[in-house]
């Protein structure tokens, strides 16, 4: 935990259902039901409304950046760990 915010632990964690089914159409060649597609546009419609706030923060600081290794190493920081 110490190499990263809580926050981004907390994304990692409420995303992983939403990776593992997405992983399991690429690796394992599944196919979705109609309902199936329309739950995983619900949730993702989810997504984007709760981390709405700390996404929108995380793209202005990228973009405000002139320096392109700079702005990666700002979205690292900032989503991935």
């Amino acid at each position: 935990m110490a190499l990263t915010s809580p926050y981004n632990a907390e994304l990692l964690i409420q995303l992983a259902p939403l990776l593992m089914g997405l992983g399991g159409l690429v690796i394992f060649r599944e196919r979705y039901t109609l309902t199936q597609w329309l739950a995983l546009g619900i949730l993702t419609i989810g997504f984007i409304l709760f981390f709405h706030e700390q996404l929108l923060q995380s793209f202005i600081a990228s973009s405000q950046s002139t320096n392109t290794s700079h702005t990666y190493q700002l979205f690292y920081n900032n989503i991935i760990l």
